[in-house]
């Protein structure tokens, strides 16, 4: 999903160990062009739903956000591997598998580790 973080300082990402994961940036000085992309392509559900952008369920493909003129840059991040998300960049992502990640707030007090959503636990 489509995500950015308002005032929060920039976030640390880790991948400890598992499968790649891509992520997907898109530099801050292009937010505008991106949330007028997203509402280009789904009018109806931003009417209806102003404050869509903010509960994590938008996805639109990069190349479609690219077509409408948004810079999109991808990475794949592996095990040992650090990606920071700044506020302000709308960004997204997936895992391609089995992983183990750290999200950490520079200067504030979040924490948070998790076994990838992609994996079903028995």
């Amino acid at each position: 999903m489509w995500n950015f973080s308002d005032l929060l300082p920039p976030f640390p990402n880790l991948v400890h160990w598992g499968e790649t994961k891509t992520w997907y940036g898109i530099p801050w000085d292009d937010a505008e062009k991106f949330e007028a992309a997203i509402k280009k392509e789904a009018p109806d559900l931003f009417e209806a739903q102003p404050d869509l952008l903010f509960q994590l369920v938008t996805l639109m493909s990069p190349q479609r956000l690219t077509d409408e003129g948004v810079r999109v840059y991808a990475c794949n991040q592996r095990a040992g591997e650090l990606v920071i998300t700044f506020p302000k960049a709308y960004h997204a992502g997936f895992n391609h598998g089995v992983g183990s990640f750290l999200l950490a707030s520079i200067g504030g007090t979040s924490l948070t580790s998790s076994i990838s959503p992609s994996v079903k636990l028995q």
